[in-house]
């Protein structure tokens, strides 16, 4: 389980490194690319794990971690919001500007699941 958080937390840091210089260079960032790469990691260290909730778990955990990784990068507020990205969109519409908060319970909620199923 900790080379799976160890990997995981890799891929968070160079997704937020990789994305920042992006930005630096007035480059387009493909939110469906970064979505397809992230959500294929995940479920192969969901497989290696053995447990199929772990993929929330993981993707909780990058959705947290990256945005606070790439403002932080960017020198912005750790909550700031995009404007083209859909989970921008939705945590605009349903965090009220918790939004380390909500997706924090979020994460609280699957890991949760994680300790107490076999799933």
């Amino acid at each position: 389980m900790i080379y799976i958080i160890s990997l995981w937390l890799s891929f968070i840091i160079g997704r937020a490194i990789i994305d920042y210089t992006l930005i630096n260079k007035n480059k387009t960032i493909s939110h469906e690319e970064n979505a397809t790469v992230t959500c294929v990691v995940a479920i192969l260290l969901s497989i290696v794990d053995k447990r199929v909730v772990m993929f929330p778990v993981l993707l909780c955990t990058y959705w947290i971690l990256f945005d606070i990784a790439l403002n932080w990068l960017r020198g912005l507020p750790l909550q700031y919001l995009g404007r083209g990205a859909v989970t921008d969109k939705f945590l605009r519409k349903y965090a009220k500007g918790n939004v380390i908060l909500f997706k924090t319970v979020l994460l609280a909620i699957f890991v949760t699941i994680y300790k107490l199923t076999n799933l």
